[in-house]
This record gives structure tokens, C-alpha cells and sequence, in this order.
């Protein structure tokens, strides 16, 4: 592979960071990279390590973004050779974040005389790999693969640069999208709902000004715990190395320099008040994300390590306005439980559960039980108490 050019690195750059808020630009990005590193085929996917299993999500695949294959071997891939892909039983040793070729897990001589590649591999003309994890959480990970022919040969040490290169881009895209597929699912409703999300959110237009926040962001500003508004509108650090970094992330994420590709950054920024950091994130919006105004060019969200978090019936009374029996009849629910058993469990009639959900239904607009499960499922009540516990461990 010949040397890519600072331009297609840019492009590439620009399309992780317009996926992260358009899941249709993912395409676009890995037909890009399959070009620049001489691949016949490449994909993205949620992997899990405990079972080798490809990640389901009510009941449907939870990621799988590929060019370059035919469909029938990536649906073969779920339904059976995900469970004897010996490169992934070897990737699950290595951290994530680095990028490897399948030469550093198996030897190709071995990687011949196995199923996978006998029967799944070679059939498509593939043979030599280049990959890595680039997010992990307990079994599950996020995989993004190339693949060659054999005739093609090993990828070069031009591909793995490329490769480690868009790696922290990739996982950085991947954690701003989990917080606007959340901010999205409130947005869409009331105000209230917003505010009742724990993390702080800002959305500022193409001169940083901040446009609104939620509840919790005025908070932390007016208490000057470690962020504040200046006169012009600004959010500002309260440390001057700090607030340095938090402009640099600003200008890149709306794209103030020509040329750039406007891309995301997890800060941690130190305040006087506390020993521990405030954890943030500026990700940029991009032309036409949907659910967001026109001027609307960059969110910061933020999480502050020393509040209490709320747990998720918690959120639910706020976000809906349910009581406390609601909420915990409406979590009994999302976990797959049904009615009868609610009743069983709690000590109560069966007749006095099938009020509670009317009651429920009345409160979220509903009126299916297999709507509100999916309402719950999307809302940001209920995603942000895990996506903020695993933010505040992995960004500081």
C-alpha cells in the first residue's frame, strides 16, 4: 500500500466522526478505508467474547456495517462461523485499541487447516487480515476488520499505521454516538426529559456560543464546579491549561480551521472545588444529524465523578413522571419479565399490576406493552446511568 496523502486522511477522519451522528455514512467510510489499504472486503461489528457469538439486540444484529461482501456469507458468519473464527479466539488476549494482522494471532499454516477458513474463507478468496478491538466492555467489543485475498498478500506496515491511526478516531466516534443516540431520544421529547438526564449537555453554534443546556449543565455552571459561561456566552474551564484544551476542542469539532476534519475529544478537566476531574466530551454535529436545530454545531457533555447517580427507576420518575411502584413495574418489564410474574413477586393482585400499567401507558403515551419496552429501551432514562458509569471509568 502506497503512502496515504494528508486529504484521504482527513476524509477518512471527517466520515468516523459524520458516522458517529449518521449511521449511513459508515459505508462510505470503510469503502474509503478498504480503498487506501487494498482491501477486498471490510467490516465493523459487536463481537462477544464469552459465547463467539455476533451481538444481538431485540433479536436483531446490535452493529454490522460491511462492503465489499456478499450478504449471504456475512449472515453465515452470525449463524455459524462466528463460533469457530480462530482470529477472534486469539484477539481476545490482546488489548483494545491495537492494530494487529491475522500473521500476529495465528500462523497462517494453522489458519489453513481450520474450519473457518476452509469453508467461509477461502471460498470468498480471503486469507490475510487486518484488525483489532476497538472498544471493549466486559465480553463484548467492537471489531473492525479488513481482509485480502491470498494472492494479495499480508497487509503491509503502511496499513497498520493507517490502521492504529483511526483507532482512537473510531472509539471516540463510537462513545459520541451512544450519547446522542441518548440526547436524540430526549430531545425528541419534552424539555423535562432532557433535564432529567445526568450528565450535563451544552449545544453550541459554529462560533462556540452556547446555544441551551439542560438542567444539569446550568447547575454546574452557576455552583462554578469546575465550568462557567463568560460574558459572551462561552463555556469556560476553570483552569487556564484546561480551558486552553476545552477551546482547542471547540474550534475542532465545529470545524473552524479549513480543510480539518471536524472530530470529537474526551477532555478531563481539573477544578478547584475537587480532586477529581470533571469528565468531558465535545463532539461535533454535522450537516443534516436529525433532531438537532440548524445552528447547532458542537455538544459538550460533561459528568461530574463526585454527584450521586440516580438509579434507573429513578430517572424514570423524572423522565415520565411515574411513582414509584410505576417505575419499578415498568423496569420489571424491560427485563424481559411478564405481568403475572410482577404480580407474584411484589404481593399484589394481578388486577392492581394491569392498573399500574394502564397508569404507565397514560404517562409515556402509549399503549402497547411491546411499545413501552421500546420506548424504555431508547430512552435516555434508562441508557445513561450505564453509558455515564462507563464514561467516568474510561475518560479522566
Amino acid at each position: 500500500m502506497d503512502g496515504v496523502d494528508a486529504e484521504t486522511l482527513s476524509m477518512v477522519i471527517h466520515l468516523i466522526y459524520a458516522a458517529a451522528t449518521d449511521p449511513s455514512k459508515w459505508r462510505t467510510f470503510l469503502d474509503r478505508f478498504a480503498t487506501a489499504v487494498g482491501a477486498e472486503s471490510v467490516v465493523i461489528f459487536m463481537h462477544d467474547f464469552r459465547d463467539s457469538t455476533v451481538v444481538q439486540q431485540d433479536g436483531e444484529t446490535a452493529l454490522m456495517e460491511y462492503v465489499r461482501f456478499d450478504p449471504a456469507f456475512i449472515a453465515s458468519y452470525g449463524a455459524h462461523y462466528a463460533h469457530c473464527n480462530i482470529w477472534a479466539q486469539a484477539e481476545n488476549r490482546m488489548p483494545a485499541g491495537q492494530a494487529i494482522t491475522s500473521e500476529m494471532l495465528v500462523p497462517f499454516s494453522a489458519l489453513q487447516r481450520s474450519e473457518f477458513y476452509g469453508d467461509w474463507l477461502r471460498p470468498q478468496d480471503l486469507a490475510h487480515a487486518l484488525g483489532g478491538v476497538v472498544l471493549k466492555t466486559g465480553s463484548q467489543a467492537i471489531k473492525f476488520s479488513a481482509i485480502r485475498s491470498r494472492h494479495a498478500g499480508m497487509f503491509d506496515n503502511n496499513a497498520l499505521r493507517l490502521y492504529a491511526a483511526l483507532v482512537p478516531h473510531l472509539s471516540q466516534s463510537f462513545e459520541i454516538h451512544k450519547r446522542f443516540r441518548a440526547l436524540r431520544a430526549a430531545n425528541a421529547g419534552q424539555m423535562h426529559a432532557l433535564d432529567a438526564m445526568p450528565m450535563a449537555v451544552w449545544m453550541c453554534d459554529a462560533s462556540c456560543k452556547v446555544l441551551t443546556a439542560n438542567r444539569t449543565a446550568h447547575a454546574m455552571t452557576d455552583a462554578h464546579r469546575g465550568l462557567r459561561l463568560d460574558p459572551s456566552g462561552r463555556l469556560r474551564a476553570q483552569l487556564p491549561e484546561d480551558d486552553d484544551n476545552l477551546q482547542r476542542a471547540l474550534a475542532r469539532a465545529i470545524g473552524m480551521k479549513e480543510r480539518q476534519p471536524r472530530i470529537g475529544t474526551a477532555l478531563g478537566l481539573s477544578r478547584l472545588c475537587s480532586v477529581t476531574p470533571i469528565s468531558a466530551m465535545v463532539a461535533p454535529v454535522h450537516e443534516n444529524t436529525s433532531g438537532f436545530g440548524a445552528e447547532t454545531a458542537a455538544i459538550v457533555f460533561a459528568s461530574d465523578p463526585d454527584d450521586t447517580p440516580c438509579t434507573p427507576e429513578e430517572l424514570l420518575c423524572k423522565t415520565y413522571g411515574l411513582t414509584r411502584h410505576q417505575a419499578r413495574l415498568a423496569g420489571w418489564l424491560m427485563r424481559g419479565e411478564d405481568l403475572k410474574g410482577y404480580a407474584q413477586a411484589h404481593e399484589v393482585t394481578y388486577d392492581t399490576a394491569r392498573s399500574h400499567l394502564k397508569q404507565v401507558f397514560a404517562k409515556t403515551g402509549v399503549t402497547r406493552q411491546a411499545d413501552l419496552i421500546r420506548l424504555l429501551l431508547s430512552s435516555a432514562a434508562l441508557m445513561i446511568r450505564f453509558e455515564t458509569d462507563t464514561w467516568r471509568a474510561g475518560v479522566g
